[in-house]
């Protein structure tokens, strides 16, 4: 019996369909991506999309993304001269379409800065991508109530009915639900706000000198996301991103992080 040839390896084949599936594990984990919430809601949350979080989807998109690039200059290498060829001849053949590649040329050209400058119809995609990602926050006020399975005290301090003008921030953790809000801060004399929506909230920091130390500064009507325990229209925060920083004030049961610091001018505020 005649032993039969073995074929040899195709590397072009074998570069052509790793090139097809690199692309759709690319593109898949791009459409997650695009989709995704928040970073601070996904991370408080602990939000997973068929068990991968979305540090891990970030993950799988650069690797693959780079993956594609080698690929490419591997299919490349494999095949430079027909390659070389069909871009002289297109190059020889775009000469007699100087039309057809002025249009090309505007059409980038307005892609681009239109991209660039937010206007539609090319606004919409990151209009979209903005809903999409936000829709993960319920409620028209963009909070998502979290269980973080904290111990809950059978002293609850004062009663509901207690007025709030006579409760500090400690009183709110434990009267509170920890809640997650996306608003407009508002500054109020010294003390801070969270305007989200039609509904105004007063916001607990802390000690101003305890942020300023560790670099965040707040600005009046920008945009914030604040984590932390709500009571009534009262928050005791215990993290909050604005400007493009973050800052954890309390940890989940609410302690402050400046607690034990022996300043005496940080005890004194809540």
């Amino acid at each position: 019996m005649e032993e039969k040839e073995r074929k040899p390896f195709k590397w072009r084949g074998m570069m052509t369909l790793l090139l097809a599936l690199t692309l759709l594990v690319d593109a898949v984990s791009g459409i997650i991506l695009y989709i995704t919430p928040l970073g601070r809601f996904a991370n408080w949350t602990n939000w997973t999309l068929w068990g991968l979080g979305k540090g891990d989807w970030r993950s799988i998109h650069m690797v693959f993304s780079l993956l594609l690039v080698l690929i490419i200059a591997g299919h490349l290498y494999f095949n430079w001269r027909v390659l070389i060829h069909f871009v002289w001849s297109k190059i020889q053949h775009g000469l007699n379409l100087k039309k057809e590649l002025a249009v090309s040329i505007v059409i980038i050209l307005a892609v681009f800065i239109g991209t660039l400058w937010n206007i539609q119809p090319f606004s919409a995609v990151t209009d979209l991508r903005e809903k999409a990602k936000y829709s993960w926050e319920s409620g028209d006020i963009k909070a998502r109530r979290v269980s973080y399975g904290r111990r809950v005290s059978t002293n609850r301090g004062p009663a509901p009915s207690t007025p709030s003008s006579t409760l500090r921030g400690r009183d709110y953790v434990r009267l509170g639900q920890m809640d997650i809000l996306t608003g407009t801060l508002v500054q109020k004399d010294n003390e801070w706000g969270l305007n989200v929506g039609d509904k105004s909230w007063d916001i607990h920091l802390g000690p101003v000198e305890y942020r300023t130390d560790k670099g965040l500064v707040l600005t009046n009507g920008e945009r914030a996301t604040i984590k932390g325990f709500v009571y009534q229209n009262h928050v005791t925060v215990t993290s909050i991103e604005t400007g493009g920083k973050s800052m954890t004030l309390r940890d989940q049961t609410g302690r402050p992080a400046w607690a034990g610091q022996g300043r005496r001018a940080f005890r004194s505020t809540l």
